[in-house]
């Protein structure tokens, strides 16, 4: 909530707290990075990272996962060339980790997302195609997918391949609609959505806002957008 609203000072110390208060918790390195991606702090994110390296590597919050964290926070803070290092961290990591064990699910796709956020489509496909191989009728697996297919001209078949949502899916599915519209250049069905998901209740939005913002580039100074969240400032 902090974060949302931009208050990266107060969010610093309350992830600071929680860390503290439960040391086990991986969410919590995430936290911290992320807090101090949005204020450029790169020397801290180091730090960060270098404490947390003797975590246990096969879990969803990974080391390589706040790699992608912390280069998608960058981004999205305004500190873009600050970002490149962090993905290539996260590349290196998660191959590392893909050579011991190449079926960790989330090891594919946070290395597909580092991938996807840097503009090398072909290269993130193959791990998104795999996900979806083993679960066909999972958003979450299919949705990336879509977005390649749209990012590589097939607008068409992206939609197609995006298919309809299940009652429980209905907020994600529509940010994957926004994020698809916004791939098109059309402003006004990517803002459609995305307003449907918040005022739907959009789960986990200050996740959503660091890794969909390319997508919804063409919202990017909207003011309804803006109003909305701090995804598209």
């Amino acid at each position: 909530a902090l974060h949302l609203q931009g208050k990266f000072g107060e969010e610093w110390r309350e992830s600071v707290e929680l860390r503290k208060r439960f040391p086990q918790s991986r969410p919590a390195w995430v936290h911290l990075v992320r807090a101090a991606a949005a204020q450029g702090r790169t020397a801290t994110i180091d730090s960060i990272l270098t404490l947390a390296a003797p975590e246990a590597p096969d879990t969803y919050w990974s080391q390589g996962a706040v790699m992608v964290t912390a280069a998608e926070e960058l981004e999205a803070h305004g500190f873009p060339d600050r970002a490149p290092t962090y993905y290539a961290r996260a590349e290196q990591w998660l191959a590392n980790q893909l050579t011991r064990n190449p079926t960790h699910e989330a090891h594919r796709y946070w290395m597909g997302s580092a991938l996807y956020d840097q503009g090398k489509w072909a290269d993130a496909r193959p791990y998104f195609e795999s996900l979806r191989e083993e679960s066909p009728d999972a958003l979450r697996s299919r949705g990336p997918v879509a977005l390649i297919e749209a990012r590589q001209g097939n607008l068409a078949k992206a939609r197609a391949m995006l298919g309809e949502a299940e009652p429980f899916q209905e907020t994600e599915h529509l940010v994957f609609q926004a994020r698809l519209a916004g791939i098109a250049g059309d402003t006004a069905a990517s803002l459609s959505y995305w307003q449907q998901a918040i005022g739907r209740g959009l789960s986990g939005m200050v996740w959503q806002h660091h890794s969909v913002r390319q997508d919804l580039a063409p919202l990017i100074g909207n003011p309804v957008a803006q109003r909305l969240s701090l995804v598209l400032k």
